[in-house]
């Protein structure tokens, strides 16, 4: 009985929590630790994603840790098998697409000293996007469900992981409570004045911020003073597909709330999935994740630059630039210029022109042209220059976004979007256009998306219009 239950409840979200909501029952895998705390040294691919390395049946494999999926998944006759097949399941992909999906159990593996074994993950077919993935599994949050906290430090690139409760006690942060939707993790999140919004810790999201174009469009007055722009078209999706067809809005928001702190200078856009804080939000500080009070902690970084917690070492163009912080020796013609430093006898003319030496009224005019003696404080032109300022619970974010969008069609690259003010749309690439080559040679959607561009370098694209028309167009990246 409680096995069928298993079966007909659980789901899996593919993409910023569009599973259907599933209960796992009494099952839970197995630590082969107890009071422990380690370490491990994590990764980033070229999509920027959170890779693991673990060690399974004697193997070195690689998992994706996405915050965004309740279990994790494996990939059909991919580098990982099965050890046990629990039954087949509904499953239902971010762009509204359902298939039917096996649930497995996986062999033991080994993430440090830490080994797992009874872990329970949905088995997906391949596709042309999971093709290109440099990951061999996805992993869940139900890895912090069942009584592991964590911290991930991209700064440090490190994954700490505890069955400690009290372990993060002592950090300090800004904490969001999160309540577990299809055992994902959802927060209450303000992203403008008068909007709050149930949002997704979805670190298998690219971006930083998205919203549900449901959600938008249910607070689309609200919104309207920071939309930018809004387009028609279709965007990729993590494992199986695209987003059909629709309004795509972009946004600059100022004010987004995470609890006290207030992130602002977000660029951010709608999609079909759920809404969603993403994985770019990890360059501005790191995660606690503490299942045993149901917290986030967020820890901005001391530094505004990506991953800021190192300092930079001096270049040699600062050396040119620097001022020296000692003192100049003072030159022979510095005398002849110098005012002597003893006192004149006062004459009489200068009685008439002294001011008196009692001290008047400060006037209003005074106040403009005074020199203080103190420091300035920052003004906000000094906070537009830089990336980030976590002083006094104030984060700049100025992120950027993309301003095109490839999606897969047949194996080809097709664009699915793409913004008026890009420089690639000027140069003559439309919504539509398929990609066929690249300086000649043909490329299909997996080859294009991991292409190795250079930047400064002049490119000729091989291009097919929507009305099957061959055209070239020349990019400079």
């Amino acid at each position: 009985m409680n096995r069928t239950l298993l079966l007909i409840l659980l789901s899996f979200t593919f993409l910023c929590g569009n599973a259907r909501k599933f209960e796992l029952g009494k099952h839970r895998f197995k630590l082969s630790r107890t009071d422990f705390v380690d370490t491990i040294q994590i990764f980033t691919d070229h999509r920027q994603q959170i890779l693991i390395p673990v060690n399974i049946e004697g193997k070195r494999r690689v998992f994706k840790l996405d915050t965004g999926s309740g279990f994790g998944m494996i990939y059909e006759n991919g580098a990982i098998r099965h050890s046990s097949v629990l039954g087949s399941v509904k499953s239902v992909d971010g762009a509204g697409q359902s298939s039917s999906v096996r649930t497995v159990t996986i062999p033991p593996f080994t993430i440090g000293s830490l080994e797992i074994s009874d872990y329970v993950m949905t088995e997906a077919k391949a596709s042309v996007l999971s093709n290109s993935f440099r990951h061999d599994a996805v992993i869940g949050f139900a890895l912090f469900n069942q009584g592991l906290a964590a911290k991930i430090d991209m700064a440090a690139k490190q994954l700490i992981i505890t069955d400690r409760k009290h372990f993060f006690d002592s950090e300090r942060g800004e904490s969001v409570k999160y309540e577990t939707y299809h055992y994902a993790p959802y927060l209450n999140i303000s992203p403008h004045q008068g909007v709050k919004l149930k949002t997704l810790f979805d670190t298998g999201c690219n971006d930083i911020y998205l919203l549900n174009c449901k959600d938008y469009d249910k607070h689309r007055k609200k919104l309207a003073p920071v939309t930018s722009e809004i387009l028609t078209g279709r965007i990729g999706i993590a494992n199986d597909g695209v987003e059909v067809e629709s309004e795509i809005a972009f946004l600059h928001l100022d004010d987004v709330m995470w609890q006290k702190l207030k992130l602002s200078d977000i660029e951010a856009r709608t999609h079909q999935g759920a809404t969603c804080f993403g994985r770019e939000l990890l360059r501005y500080g790191s995660i606690i994740i503490n299942p045993f009070r149901k917290i986030l902690l967020f820890q901005p970084y001391p530094r505004q630059d990506d991953f800021p917690a190192f300092e930079r070492r001096q270049q040699p163009e600062d050396r040119q630039n620097q001022q020296p912080t000692f003192e100049r020796r003072q030159q022979p013609e510095d005398r002849q210029n110098q005012q002597p430093t003893f006192e004149r006898r006062q004459q009489p003319e200068d009685r008439q022109s002294q001011q008196p030496t009692f001290a008047r009224h400060k006037q209003p005019g005074d106040r403009q042209s005074q020199q203080p003696t103190f420091e300035r404080r920052q003004q906000s032109g000094d906070r537009q220059s830089q990336q980030a300022n976590a002083n006094r619970n104030h984060l700049i974010i100025g992120n950027s976004l993309p301003d095109i969008y490839y999606i897969p069609k047949n194996h080809n690259v097709v664009v699915g979007l793409i913004r008026t003010s890009s420089p690639l749309y000027k140069a003559g690439l439309h919504r539509g256009d398929i990609i066929l080559g690249i300086n000649g040679k043909p490329v299909d959607f997996h080859s294009f998306i991991t292409y190795p561009w250079l930047k400064g370098v002049t490119y000729t694209l091989s291009v097919k219009d929507v009305l099957g028309f061959q055209k070239e167009v020349v990019i400079k990246k």
